[in-house]
């Protein structure tokens, strides 16, 4: 079993006890959720950076002369160019339903607020 399959399954026990602690005695006590949470997002962070980090020294030995070696060098490339595509996607999402307002600033004030504070309608 994976150490990810462990950290889930760790994750999910603490989900369900606290849901069954929190029906059963009607509070709101704290709970190792958020905690567990931090740990599995931390988690897939570094497996993210270890497999970038492991495509991009395979695109870089280029050894065309065997096919097995000419598969493998493809798949990096290919791998490095969907975690291009993965992170600009979530980048675009970030600017989707945003928490601009429309209309709070004043007319023409983003070149003169380049370096300084914006003026919002007053």
């Amino acid at each position: 079993m994976s150490m990810f399959t462990v950290l889930a399954l760790m994750w999910a026990g603490l989900r369900a006890r606290d849901l069954v602690n929190r029906r059963l005695t009607n509070s709101k006590n704290s709970s190792y959720v958020p905690w567990m949470t931090n740990l599995l997002t931390r988690f897939i962070y570094e497996a993210f950076l270890e497999v970038s980090i492991c495509m991009v020294i395979t695109s870089a030995a280029v050894d065309l002369t065997t096919f097995k070696s000419g598969f493998f060098w493809f798949t990096s490339i290919i791998g490095i160019l969907a975690l291009l595509c993965f992170i600009a996607f979530v980048a675009s999402r970030m600017w989707v339903a945003g928490p601009q307002v429309n209309d709070c600033y004043a007319d023409k004030s983003l070149v003169p607020s380049f370096w300084g504070l914006r003026q919002i309608h007053s």
